[in-house]
């Protein structure tokens, strides 16, 4: 079920980006407010149960995809066909994150172990504030 934000009232919102107690342990803690309003902006809430795919290899992802409540795995077919078990993700862990780096499609596949929750932060956002960031750094 994807729960859209309403970016109107984001100081009372505590799914917006600014207000995510989670944040403070991952890559997103030093953005400014105002980056952090970006994000926010365009960012959707996934809901998904236990054993359900959160992506799927192949296919190529829309955004950074950080997991908010949950468990997951990420997952490969070996060359014996038998799935293998590559890495498990815990809240705050973002997932398929060098994918959408190097703008590629998924080498694994994310599946739930337990209900969880990610939040999608659109990509075009994301890299605006990549790019803007690299800027001021370069100018400093």
């Amino acid at each position: 079920m994807l729960h859209f934000q309403n970016s109107c009232n984001l100081s009372n919102d505590k799914n917006a980006c600014m207000n995510c107690h989670k944040r403070n342990h991952s890559l997103l803690n030093d953005l400014s407010h105002e980056e952090l309003v970006q994000l926010n902006s365009n960012k959707y809430r996934v809901n998904y149960k236990a054993g359900e795919t959160i992506c799927k290899l192949g296919t190529k992802p829309l955004g950074l995809i950080c997991l908010y409540e949950g468990k997951v795995k990420i997952t490969r077919t070996g060359s014996n066909g038998n799935e293998q078990i590559v890495s498990l993700k815990k809240p705050v862990d973002f997932i398929g994150f060098r994918t959408l780096m190097r703008e590629n499609t998924f080498m694994t596949s994310a599946v739930a172990i337990e209900n969880s929750s990610v939040c999608i932060v659109d990509k075009n956002d994301f890299f605006n504030i990549i790019k803007n960031n690299i800027k001021s750094v370069s100018h400093s």
